[in-house]
């Protein structure tokens, strides 16, 4: 999980909250330009398929982009490394639920 980057982004997928585990300021802005590309292959699949998780959307070498889609439209997206679709699924129900309750605060 060294390598790992979550973003929550808006409906104008303008950058809500951002935790990366990258050390390196090259590899942060990697991460982060692949998970914002992955954002416009998500309006593609998303014309396709009506569910509201997304596992491995986009890769690229060793990493998956994974993005739960929340009621409000807001996107949990996941660039990660992870093989276990249910433990990545997991993880962003459990993120969704807390932003549910920190968010209610703003």
């Amino acid at each position: 999980m060294e390598q790992d980057l979550l973003v929550i982004t808006n409906l104008k997928n303008e950058l809500i909250y951002q935790y990366c585990a990258a050390d390196k300021e090259d590899k942060k802005t990697q991460l982060l330009l692949l998970a914002y590309a992955s954002l416009d292959i998500f309006k593609e699949v998303r014309a396709e398929q009506t569910q509201y998780f997304y596992y491995s959307i986009d890769k690229f070498m060793y990493h998956n982009v994974s993005l739960l889609l929340m009621p409000s439209g807001y996107k949990i997206v996941f660039v990660h490394e992870w093989k276990d679709r249910d433990w990545v699924f997991g993880l962003l129900k459990t993120i969704h639920s807390i932003f549910l309750k920190v968010s209610s605060f703003l």
